[in-house]
């Protein structure tokens, strides 16, 4: 597969999720070490699946070729494991939040990139289920927050 793609013209890149077989740390280090294939540091689902994106991306900083920027609350997670929840429940339980207001180090990955003169993509995400017209409101409003902390830190 990672032939045929680069036979296209591509560069395979892994994406971790939660709810995947592969999200955990030692997970990923697993698709590292049998491939060459670049990462996408998925900073939200990392840390949801007990990682530490800074430290990931200061070991994987030469494999990642993508960046999903997404804080996440380490108390949302844990509350559905305590409930024994389906991984679905990060979606609508909205695990994911405004950058900033999680328990991610949003600073330390931008210096981190910075220091490694990243220049690829980097995509906001906050993958949320937005099901109301209030919810939609509340969505685009903290895509602008977002917008708004990283114009701040001079993106």
């Amino acid at each position: 597969m990672v032939g045929r793609c680069r036979d296209r013209g591509y560069e395979p890149t892994f994406h971790p999720e939660t709810g995947t077989y592969v999200e955990a740390p030692w997970e990923i280090e697993e698709v590292l070490d049998r491939s060459d294939i670049g990462l996408c540091l998925e900073t939200g689902h990392m840390l949801l699946g007990g990682g530490d994106p800074v430290a990931m991306l200061r070991d994987w900083g030469g494999r990642v070729n993508h960046v999903h920027l997404k804080d996440a609350s380490l108390s949302v997670r844990d509350g559905i494991k305590a409930d024994g929840a389906q991984a679905t429940e990060i979606w609508t339980r909205e695990a994911f939040c405004t950058l900033g207001d999680g328990d991610l180090d949003v600073d330390a990955v931008l210096d981190g990139l910075r220091g490694m003169s990243f220049g690829g993509w980097l995509v906001v995400e906050q993958d949320i289920l937005p099901r109301s017209a209030e919810r939609f409101a509340r969505a685009a409003e903290e895509q602008r927050l977002n917008r708004a902390f990283l114009t701040a830190r001079g993106l």
